[in-house]
């Protein structure tokens, strides 16, 4: 009893960090509405990953962890610009917690963003 209280404890730390997050994108970076939203989501999404793998925070999180959090939304059918979406997401928020001195690295920039198809590159496809 005393574990789940301690992980719903940690869970509300985590989730907090994400509110504080969009936060300040809204109010110092002076980011849109959409932008916030599309950044709360695919982190919130990022942490049901991580409790799904029993990762309790942040610092716990290396390069095999998101490439793993990669690969199963790939597995998802996820098109390569909503993957690249979700990189820079994890990628923006983990600056921001080593800024605030809440991890120490950045896990995401070990990742290879996908690459996107050009519209004259869908056209070419098309046309074959």
């Amino acid at each position: 009893m005393a574990n789940q209280e301690k992980n719903k404890y940690q869970d509300e730390i985590l989730i907090k960090q994400i509110e504080e997050f969009v936060a300040h994108l809204s109010v110092e970076k002076n980011y849109a509405l959409n932008t916030v939203s599309a950044y709360k989501r695919d982190l919130l999404k990022f942490l049901s990953f991580l409790g799904n793998k029993n990762i309790p925070g942040w610092a716990e999180v290396d390069g095999d962890i998101v490439n793993l959090f990669v690969m199963g939304l790939r597995h998802g059918d996820i098109s390569n610009k909503s993957i690249r979406r979700y990189l820079s997401s994890i990628r923006v928020f983990y600056n921001y917690l080593i800024d605030n001195e809440a991890a120490s690295s950045n896990p995401a920039l070990s990742i290879q963003t996908p690459k996107s198809i050009e519209p004259f590159q869908k056209l070419l496809i098309l046309m074959i």
